[in-house]
């Protein structure tokens, strides 16, 4: 097997454990009643428009299946690349607007350095998936993509262009829309984990730095 795709297989199956890291972490701090998860539920206070998540999901789904739909003579590792080419594009802008707007947030409450850098290391850690899909992409793309055409005529270099820049600015309108006005913390997931790898003495010194967020 080229040497390519197989730094493209260990980018992708980096980027799913990743991602099932944080879902993992989302179910055991709202499954548990951990003193961490307590404190961070006190502290943090959860998204105010977290009722239109969904819609996210239900978007990139769709123009994940339109686009590979729209694919000839293909393989697997390319119907899956291209199916979350969307969601890559919109996810990036997305958790960076997030990001941008909880380091807003938190710093209302602390000026603090070393709490501010738990938003930033939290922001680093939101957009590690995505980096890493792109570098799966970028490493790997002239030797899995050798003949893939698209119904519509389009290159398959355009059209996934197209498709990422498309991602880009749904993940724009939707960010903004959903942090405008939210007096939440909107990446409290990557937050939480970020806290958790910083030990109990970290954890304690961080929280305690933290002024008391409005519920």
């Amino acid at each position: 097997m080229n040497p390519a795709v197989i730094l493209a297989y260990i980018l992708l199956i980096s980027f799913v454990l990743i991602s099932l890291t944080v879902s993992v972490i989302r179910v055991l701090f709202s499954a548990t009643g951990k003193v961490m998860a307590r404190i961070l539920r006190a502290q943090l206070p959860g998204d105010e428009r977290k009722r239109y998540r969904f819609l996210f999901t239900a978007v990139w789904v769709a123009v994940g299946i339109y686009a590979v739909k729209q694919l000839e003579n293909t393989n697997p590792i390319v119907l899956f690349m291209t199916f979350l080419t969307f969601r890559n594009g919109a996810s990036i802008i997305m958790k960076f607007i997030y990001g941008v707007h909880d380091a807003a947030i938190i710093r209302e409450h602390t000026k603090d350095s070393r709490v501010l850098s738990l938003a930033g290391r939290a922001v680093r850690l939101a957009l590690l998936t995505e980096v890493l899909f792109l570098l799966a992409w970028a490493v790997s793309y002239r030797t899995i993509t050798a003949g893939i055409r698209v119904l519509s005529g389009l290159g398959f270099s355009s059209f996934l262009l197209y498709l990422w820049i498309a991602g880009m600015l749904f993940g724009a309108a939707f960010g903004i829309f959903i942090a405008r006005g939210n007096r939440g913390i909107l990446l409290q997931d990557e937050l939480s984990i970020v806290l958790l790898f910083t030990g109990k003495k970290g954890l304690e010194a961080s929280i305690g730095r933290l002024k008391s967020f409005p519920k």
